[in-house]
């Protein structure tokens, strides 16, 4: 009977807690709804054991009271079967790996090894004054300053994107002078210095992951003929549309070219599929960086 009116006090201990929102409930306070009786010490030992054992099977429930204050404790949602299902040393890699990725929610559904193992990597997570740092800097034109994998790093910076991995900056980097993009959880000791020290971006911020739509190039049109057969594979590689029906086997379309390299590329790969009927400049960008460098030296002519 004992053990089960143990079992029945831990999880109506459980459901008294309240959510990391809050500020807490007091341990005393806890002790008087779960019926504890003695002293104020004894109520404290008890509420302090009934915690540790729900800490052992993988329940994360904290103190959020100051040093030398009453204790007000809070519990933590997640799942407790990840830390049941692996040994500490298994924990300490998957907490690392966390860590590595600077992944919260991984970490916290993980937790830390209960052996204190040493794990070798801190946790960096952009604070809110950084992401508002680089919003300044994008729009009053001001260099930003970090320092990323160790290294100081000033980067003029032209587009902020939220993607699976996170807040990415796009800039260019003023000792490389090339354009790199940088992952925010990782920049640190970020500042920004004055308005217009940053020159205007290049381009405009590259709204998809297709480097066939990024506008790095004026925008022009490119004439095309494709086999009837292979219509569909140029429309789905260049982003190509239909301008007149298939005439004898063949149809004209077209197709907007805003990153010519990257639609270069993609004509190559389509080979016999598509022809390159002009712009004549564009044509010639075919030969010279695509074609002629392959080409026998008896057929350059």
């Amino acid at each position: 009977m004992a053990k089960a009116a143990a079992l029945e006090r831990l999880v109506k201990l459980i459901a008294l807690l309240p959510d990391p929102g809050s500020l807490g409930k007091p341990a005393l306070e806890l002790a008087e709804d779960l019926e504890l009786t003695g002293t104020e010490k004894s109520k404290r030992d008890v509420l302090a054991r009934d915690i540790r054992n729900l800490r052992k099977l993988g329940i994360e429930i904290n103190n959020v009271s100051p040093d030398g204050e009453e204790a007000r404790y809070i519990l933590v949602p997640g799942d407790s079967r990840v830390r049941l299902a692996f040994p500490d040393p298994e924990r300490a890699e998957l907490a690392r790996v966390a860590l590595l990725a600077a992944n919260p929610e991984v970490l916290r559904e993980v937790g830390p090894p209960s052996d204190g193992t040493d794990l070798g990597v801190k946790l960096h997570l952009p604070e809110a004054p950084d992401l508002d740092l680089v919003l300044r800097a994008l729009g009053a034109r001001c260099r930003l300053r970090f320092t990323y994998n160790g290294k100081s790093r000033v980067v003029a910076a032209a587009a902020l994107h939220l993607g699976r991995g996170g807040w990415t900056v796009t800039g260019v980097d003023a000792e490389q002078q090339s354009e790199r993009t940088f992952a925010l959880r990782r920049m640190t000791d970020v500042t920004i210095d004055e308005p217009g020290t940053a020159p205007p971006a290049r381009h405009p911020s590259r709204t998809s992951t297709d480097p066939l739509t990024w506008r790095l190039d004026e925008p022009l049109i490119a004439e095309l003929q494709a086999p009837e057969e292979f219509v569909a594979d140029v429309v789905d590689l260049l982003r190509a549309e239909v301008v007149s029906s298939p005439e004898e086997g063949w149809a004209a379309m077209r197709a907007e070219v805003t990153n010519r390299r990257a639609f270069l590329f993609r004509l190559v790969e389509l080979g016999a599929r598509a022809k390159l009927i002009g712009p004549e400049e564009l044509r010639r960008q075919l030969l010279v960086e695509f074609l002629e460098p392959h080409l026998a030296p008896e057929g350059r002519s």
